[in-house]
Order: structure tokens, then C-alpha cells, then sequence
């Protein structure tokens, strides 16, 4: 907020009288113009000698370059002030005073300050106490600084308009350093690179501010001799409302990586040779890498400034995208060198099934698609097969499935196909695929459409495993844009699974189910289902009182993070009714807090049981069997 005078000086002495705080007014750079009486009781000086800048010699140095940044601030961005300062007294005496203030206008230009001081002074525990947090972060900082340091990253700071405020750049990455700090420290993208180049970042910055997470760039710049260089900027949003970014000169990696590729199909015809260099050089990579992600969480157990923990967001989120990339190229060379075995284990399919879309479903909510699951009756229950990699296969094609969708329901679909085959479909509705990029899909390293995010290995490797157990992996495009990924693996029926139905058998129950997330209600209705019971669901608490009053249910299966009406208050009505002559009915906690207080909780509103998500069938098996008992 802008203090706009019209001409006459303001009456500095009159308000004073009226307020208990030191009223001054001030120039631009921040010296004492005008003093109300209050400043000799706060500090034993005459008003004389608190005037010009004067004043500023009681001021701690830290404290006085802050101050003078903020007022800095407020004079360039017409922004208020508001910085504490430590006063060092003649008389010995400290006080802690408050600056609040607002800059001053005339004829449309800032020329002062006019605001008030306020005593803050703490007690001298508690300055002590304040110097000691203050020792400690200090040395937190200096930790981080060593952190930023160690990058081989320019490290800029930009506020909410896309301006740069500020920036770090470590030895390592000095050299990518093009135009010096005096040229764009207080200017914007567009006076700084090309307008191409700064839509993109636009973009880019827009898409953070708006997801609330880091957005990767990529572009190149002519830098004169040698020419073209390529670059890659993470663009992180801050909690101040600014942005950090991350710029690594990439021209050198970039040349490696065509190198590579170029050296990968040279040596075609010796794979066996090719894929030992992969696994080497991954192998090579993850034993630095986890010691920088090591770091990073060792970093976590430390209370660090805001800014520090921006960085180590960014760092933390960097690693752990290289170290997927690891894995996946391992895996990619040991596919090829015939080297992968494979594991033979009864697994659930349902539960697997459902811990895959549960993770998935973030994305779907952050694309604003629904992730919608049917496991056909002939799918359920205990399979043979290695779990481990029928899940990355499934996690691989449902990715690219929300990568790729546009509009409606991202729909996965599995059901029995013929003899021993389950068949898992994802759907989605998205941009026609030409002929070429429905082959390049399936090949390694390539990041075919529109859509270039990862490396390009997750349905190449998917479609591999999906091959090397006897199944295969393809994409069908049934009509205009709708897309079917198809996955086909042979998926025997676990011996004593029967078709479909557990071995141990309990009555039929009927059960209400009291759940408002879509994706949750529909797994845990097919596994109550599938376990041989009747189920009616409802969405909120206070429709899970009104229908279990209505309809004589055997147990209801209670979300405790309700709308309208949680899961305790409504088990609280319920119980409150049946003490007024109903029969009691069994309630059975479903939540995600897995925690014993939460436990506690459910328990005390007159809960029977308690199931912490993720649920699996066994565990509503053992449950329901536990009731009946």
C-alpha cells in the first residue's frame, strides 16, 4: 500500500501524543526526518539526536542492512515495511524495535517513509535464547551455502513477475555464466534471452505457480563462438510467491547422450557386450547417487530456513528422477543381454491392481481425469506370476495412458481371456496417434507426440517383460481418438484358489459401505463382492445414519474422513440409536491415518474393528470372518 501526501508536511508531534509508539517520518534512504516524544522515552535521547542519520548508529549492522534492503524494497516495488532491529543504548540497555512503515508518494514518486516504531523488547532469557536460534541457523545457512556450493548448477532467484532478484553460482558452474550479474539482477526474462526463449519460461513459471510443482525446461542459446549451447532450468515455486530456478549447461551431456546412442547402434550386432557397458555405468551411477540422495534426507532431519528447503526440494526431486532413470536402463540392459529372471508366486491381482491405481491416482487428480478400475470376476483372487514386475508393467501403461489422455475417464479394465491369460485394457480418450508414433512408443529412449517427459523407457521395457513371460503388450486404436492400451499376460490361477472365490467360506452379510472417494469405494465394493457379499455404498456420514436405520445391514464399512458428516459422529449416532432399543450393528473403521491414536479413536466412538487403508481382501476377509464369528 502506497501513503500518498498532498503537499503539507504531516503533524508528526500532534500524532505522537495520541499514540504509544514513536511516529517518524523519513527519506528515501532512510533517515529521520521528523520524531514524535516517544523516541526519548524509548531510547533516553533527545529527539536532536535521533534525527538525519543519527539514529542509525544504535542499529546493529546485521539488522541495519536489513532494514535498508526493506526500505529498498518498498522504495523500487512501493511495498510496506515491517523488520525488527536491536538497539545498542548509550546507557548499555538493548531494545528490539518493530519498523513499520509505508512509503511516501508525490507527483507519482517515492520520496520517504512515514511510519512508527514499535518497543518489542524481549526479556533477556529470551534474547538469549533468540541469539542462540539465531547461532544455529547461521550455521544451518552455512551448511546450505556449502550444499549450493557443491552444485554444478547456476542457481537463480526470481520474484512472482518473473524478475531476477538474486542468484548463486558455485565454482563448477561459474563457467556457464554468460552475461554478468550487473546486467540482469533487476530486469526481466525478456530483456535478458531471447523472446522465444522467455515465452517458454512464461509458460513454464505459470504451469508451477499453478500446480504448486517444479517444471522442467529445456532450450539453447547462441552464445557466439562455439555456437549453440543447450541448457536445462528446473523452475520451482516458493513459499515468498517467487520462483527458483536451477540452469545447468547440458550442451556437453546432450553431446554424450548422442554419443551414446550413436555408440549403442554401432555395437548392435555385439548386444550381449552393449548391455554389460549399460549395467556397468548404472551400476556406476547409483553408488554416488545415493549417497546425494542420502545427504539430501540426512539434510531433511535438520531445521532449515525456507529458502535452504526450496533447494532441497529441488535437489531431493532431481535425484530421486536420475535414480528411476538408473533402474530403467538397468533393467533395459539386462532384457537385452537375456540376463532378467523372472519370479513365481501366488499374488493378489485385485490388491495389486488397486495399489497401482491408488499411487496413479494424484496424477489423474492433477490432469482433472478420472482413473476409473474394473476387475472382471474371472481376475480375482490369488495368481501366479511375478508380482514385482506385472505391477511396473501395469504402473509403466497406465502413465502413459493419463500422459497421453486429454478428456473423460482414464479406464482400466482386466478380465480372463483364453486359458490360463488375464488381459488388462487401459482406455483413454486423447489426440489420434499417427501410425510412427504408435511404433515409437515401444522404443527405447523415444519420447514420440507432444508429450516428452522421463526418458522414454517405461512401455519399451513394459512390452519387453510383457514378452518374456509369454504375454504381449500392444495399442489398439478402436475409434476417431480413443485409444486402448492392450496387455496380455498368462496369469495361471493360484493352486486352491478355486475360480476365483477364497477357500474359506463365510455366510453371505449385507453390507453397507460409507465411502466418498470413487476410486477407493470401488475397489474395496468389487473385493467385498468378490468375497461373496451384497454391498450398497453412500457417500457421506449423515446418509450412512439415515440408511442404516432404514435397511437391517449385517456391517458397515465406515470411512472415518467423511463429507457433511465424518465417520466418528456418524458411529456416535448410530450407537446413540441403538441404545434406544436397536439391535447393535457392527461398524468396521476404514482410514488412512494408520496410527494407534487413530486407532484409539475409532474404538472410543464404538467402532467394532479398524482396517487402515491400503486394504487388501485378505484383510476384509479376516474381518468379516471375525464378525460372523
Amino acid at each position: 500500500m502506497v501513503v500518498t501526501t498532498m503537499g503539507a508536511p504531516t503533524d508528526v508531534a500532534a500524532l505522537g501524543e495520541r499514540l504509544p509508539v514513536v511516529v517518524f517520518e523519513a527519506d528515501d534512504g532512510g533517515a529521520f526526518t521528523a520524531l514524535s516524544g516517544r523516541w526519548v522515552e524509548l531510547t533516553g535521547l533527545s529527539v536532536e539526536a535521533g534525527l538525519g542519520a543519527g539514529w542509525r548508529a544504535l542499529v546493529e549492522s546485521a539488522d541495519l542492512a536489513a532494514l535498508d534492503a526493506a526500505w529498498r524494497d518498498a522504495v523500487t516495488h512501493r511495498l510496506p515495511v515491517d523488520v525488527d532491529v536491536r538497539l545498542a543504548l548509550p546507557s548499555g540497555s538493548r531494545r528490539c524495535v518493530r519498523v513499520l512503515s509505508a512509503p511516501v508518494s508525490r507527483d507519482d514518486a517515492v520520496v520517504g517513509h512515514a511510519g512508527v516504531l514499535v518497543d518489542v523488547t524481549l526479556s533477556q532469557e529470551r534474547l538469549a535464547e533468540l541469539e542462540l536460534r539465531e547461532s544455529r541457523l547461521r550455521l544451518l545457512e552455512a551448511r546450505g551455502q556449502a550444499l549450493l556450493e557443491a552444485l554444478p548448477d547456476l542457481v537463480f532467484q526470481l520474484d512472482a513477475e518473473g524478475t531476477f532478484v538474486d542468484f548463486q553460482a558455485s565454482p563448477a558452474a561459474a563457467g556457464a555464466m554468460l552475461v554478468p550479474p550487473e546486467r540482469f539482477l533487476g530486469r526481466a526474462l525478456e530483456d535478458i534471452v531471447p523472446v522465444g526463449v522467455a515465452g517458454q519460461a512464461r509458460e513454464a513459471l505459470s504451469q508451477a505457480r499453478q500446480s504448486g510443482e517444479a517444471r522442467r525446461l529445456e532450450y539453447e542459446l547462441d552464445v557466439g563462438s562455439p555456437g549453440l549451447r543447450a541448457f536445462e532450468a528446473r523452475l520451482s515455486p516458493m513459499r515468498s510467491g517467487g520462483f527458483l530456478a536451477l540452469v545447468r549447461d547440458v550442451t556437453d551431456l546432450k553431446r554424450a547422450q548422442r554419443e551414446l546412442l550413436d555408440a549403442r547402434e554401432r555395437a548392435a550386432l555385439a548386444s550381449g557386450s552393449r548391455s554389460q557397458f549399460l549395467a556397468n555405468v548404472s551400476h556406476e551411477i547409483r553408488t554416488p547417487l545415493n549417497g546425494v540422495l542420502g545427504v539430501t534426507q540426512l539434510l531433511r532431519t535438520l531445521t532449515l530456513p525456507g529458502e535452504v528447503l526450496d533447494y532441497l526440494q529441488v535437489l531431493e526431486g532431481a535425484g530421486e528422477a536420475l535414480r528411476a532413470l538408473v533402474d530403467d536402463v538397468l533393467d533395459l540392459s539386462k532384457l537385452e543381454a537375456r540376463q532378467l529372471a523372472l519370479e513365481s508366486a501366488p499374488f493378489d491381482l485385485s490388491a495389486l491392481v488397486a495399489q497401482v491405481t491408488r499411487e496413479l491416482l494424484p496424477e489423474a487428480q492433477r490432469k482433472r481425469l478420472e482413473l476409473g478400475v474394473d476387475v472382471a470376476e474371472g481376475a480375482r483372487g490369488q495368481v501366479v506370476g511375478d508380482a514385482a514386475r506385472v505391477r511396473q508393467m501395469l504402473t509403466s501403461v497406465v502413465t502413459a495412458a493419463l500422459r497421453y489422455a486429454e478428456v473423460g475417464p482414464v479406464q482400466l479394465r482386466a478380465q480372463r481371456g483364453g486359458g490360463a491369460d488375464v488381459v488388462v485394457s487401459v482406455g483413454w480418450t486423447g489426440a489420434r496417434l499417427s501410425s510412427g508414433v504408435q511404433q515409437a512408443l515401444f522404443e527405447p529412449f523415444a519420447q514420440p507426440g507432444a508429450q516428452r517427459r522421463g526418458a522414454g523407457l517405461g512401455l519399451a521395457i513394459a512390452r519387453a517383460l510383457a514378452r518374456l513371460m509369454g504375454g504381449e503388450l500392444a495399442l489398439d486404436v478402436v475409434a476417431g481418438s480413443v485409444n486402448v492400451f492392450e496387455l496380455r499376460l498368462p496369469l495361471a490361477p493360484a493352486a486352491g484358489a478355486g475360480a476365483g472365490r477364497p477357500a474359506a467360506s463365510t455366510r453371505r452379510l449385507k453390507v453397507l459401505l460409507a465411502e466418498d472417494d470413487d476410486v477407493s469405494a470401488r475397489l474395496a465394493q468389487s473385493m467385498l463382492e468378490w468375497l461373496g457379499h451384497h454391498v450398497e455404498r453412500v457417500g457421506d456420514g449423515l446418509s450412512a445414519v439415515a440408511r442404516s436405520a432404514q435397511t437391517p445391514f449385517d456391517v458397515v464399512f465406515m470411512d472415518v474422513d467423511l463429507p457433511r458428516l465424518d465417520g466418528l459422529e456418524a458411529t456416535r449416532r448410530i450407537r446413540q440409536r441403538e441404545g434406544e432399543g436397536q439391535a447393535r450393528l457392527a461398524i468396521v473403521a476404514l482410514t488412512a491415518n494408520a496410527v494407534k491414536a487413530d486407532e484409539r479413536a475409532c474404538l472410543s466412538a464404538g467402532m467394532d474393528a479398524y482396517l487402515s487403508k491400503p486394504v487388501t481382501v485378505q484383510a476384509l476377509s479376516d474381518v468379516v470372518a471375525w464378525l460372523s464369528a
